[in-house]
């Protein structure tokens, strides 16, 4: 070991040779980073013998330091690319890969080791399409008595199957869309194997996204730090190639602002809360290439940021830079933070950026629900129709879910009653869809699948707007999210409630309670 380590530092000292000084050498030293991505690949014979093949893997790696933990404290010290062998009782062990730099630091990893003498059985195969990139699968498997696998991803001809180890992922990039067929073969330490195939499909699937600012209404408050000048919305510069909308923002990086100067804006009664897609993208238009374009996400008090550099590749032109979020910690972001050559002093450049977008499902309105009723103060006036009896306020009878009111609804929908029997009662102010879109009500039915509908109405029902949605749950509180964001605008003070609207009364009863207005 001495031995190596001499050698080491004596590599180290011919490769430094040219430096300046002996403090550069040790700096430079001191620089190197520890091995990382440390990993073995271990075959076991298939004749019962029990001899393993160890072969360690590792960036930034002079040496391996190999210890079996067999039961010995015997050990191994090899190069790139070497591999050892040992024989093993049956069992299961914990190979211990210790990857040593130039300069002496280490990183180790175990590798878990199961010799069996028993054939593989319960081969699993997880096939995961990676989220990042529709052309990538990430695999993974799982069987009894196997000590390692074999993948065949199934798109070339005569292909080499790629290890995999036991607690191992590993991924693999197709070149085109289609279907493929992926084997896997589970291996232990006796003759045969097993195997098992799972068809994947690759598809070139359009990222979906959806337009939260794009400076064509009442344009957002910016602020602006760092000494730049105004962030304004102005007339498109360039109403050709990619971008055609009237308006656009303009950041002037004034001569002399700070290297991170920019300008943010917040959302109004929104939040980015990266339901989809965990990626932006906005239109800019610069006056050079190469000019990197920070963005910034931050959440109301600026306790959880998460930033995204890109670069410039045209000047004078519009073109669609994209922001991959995909490390984003959890929150809701509303503050959007935008710099234009970010790292350089100001310059008096003026920049531009338009129509930004967000993976779609990534917007949440931050506006509090809004409760509409609950029939715990002075109860509404039912007017019920089709031969069905009238809404009665009762005691909640089952506050164990997730209806803890103290009173609700109920609604006897009379045997013999009309297919469209209900009752409606009226609310005011009117119904305010300008800032919501949804209204909810907590339900309990005595069956699955009865269609309940909710309409609206306006005060003399020439304008109406009706949703239907069906029980889930048996003989328990659930809540029903009705979207109402198609309704045409309106007064609606009217709620009409159907229960198993289509069907004639049977003597079932209905419980309601606790209607909201949400987003």
């Amino acid at each position: 070991m001495k031995i190596l380590k001499s050698i080491n530092v004596l590599l180290l000292a011919i490769l430094l040779s040219g430096c300046a000084s002996d403090n550069d050498i040790f700096n430079v030293v001191d620089s190197i980073a520890p091995p990382s991505n440390i990993s073995a690949d271990i075959i076991i014979s298939q004749d019962n013998a029990g001899l393993v093949t160890i072969t360690p893997n590792g960036q930034g790696v002079s040496q391996f330091e190999i210890y079996f933990n067999d039961g010995t404290d015997d050990n191994a010290i090899l190069s790139m690319g070497e591999s050892v062998e040992r024989i093993y009782p049956e069992g299961n062990y914990q190979v211990k890969i210790v990857g040593i730099g130039l300069n002496n630091q280490s990183t180790e990893v175990l590798e878990p080791l199961v010799v069996s003498f028993l054939p593989p059985e319960n081969l699993i195969i997880t096939i995961e399409n990676d989220p990042g990139n529709n052309f990538q699968i990430n695999i993974s498997a799982s069987a009894d008595n196997a000590t390692m696998f074999e993948v065949y991803f199934g798109d070339v001809v005569n292909e080499v199957p790629s290890s995999l180890m036991l607690d191992e992922t590993i991924s693999h990039i197709y070149d085109e869309v289609g279907d493929y067929e992926v084997r896997v073969i589970a291996f232990s330490g006796i003759e045969g194997a097993l195997e098992a195939t799972q068809i994947v499909t690759i598809s070139d699937i359009v990222l979906l996204y959806e337009l939260f600012q794009d400076f064509e209404g009442t344009p957002p408050i910016f602020t602006e730090f760092g000494d730049i000048g105004l962030t304004q919305v102005v007339t498109n510069p360039d109403l050709e190639g990619i971008n055609t909308t009237n308006h656009t923002a303009q950041l002037d990086k004034a001569i002399g602002s700070e290297v991170w100067g920019g300008t943010f804006f917040e959302l109004n009664n929104q939040a980015i809360d990266f339901g989809g897609i965990k990626k932006m993208r906005f239109k800019t238009y610069s006056p050079f290439v190469g000019k990197v374009v920070k963005l910034k996400l931050e959440n109301a008090d600026a306790s959880i940021t998460h930033e995204v550099d890109m670069v410039t590749t045209v000047a004078n032109s519009w073109e669609l830079l994209t922001f991959d979020f995909a490390d984003a910690p959890e929150a809701e972001y509303i503050r959007v933070v935008v710099f234009f050559d970010f790292g350089t002093i100001g310059d008096g450049s003026l920049y531009y950026f338009d129509e930004m977008e967000v993976g779609e499902g990534s917007i949440v309105s931050t506006v509090p629900s809004l409760m509409i009723e609950d029939f715990e103060g002075t109860p509404p006036v039912f007017i019920e129709f089709g031969n069905i009896e009238a809404p009665l306020i009762i005691p909640n009878f089952d506050t164990s879910g997730i209806n803890n009111t103290l009173t609700v609804a109920s609604q006897l929908k009379t045997a013999g009653s009309e297919v469209w029997a209900g009752s409606f009662f009226e609310v005011s102010p009117s119904l305010d869809l300008g800032s919501y879109n949804n209204l909810s009500v907590m339900t309990y039915a005595p069956v699955v699948g009865a269609v309940i509908k909710l309409k609206l109405e306006n005060a003399d029902a020439s304008i109406v707007y009706e949703v239907d949605l069906e029980s889930t749950v048996l003989n328990q509180w659930e809540e029903l999210v009705y979207d109402f964001s198609d309704a045409p605008e309106a007064d609606y003070i009217r709620i009409v409630i159907f229960f198993d609207f289509g069907n004639p009364g049977n003597d079932s009863i209905y419980y309601y309670d606790q209607f909201q207005l949400t987003n």
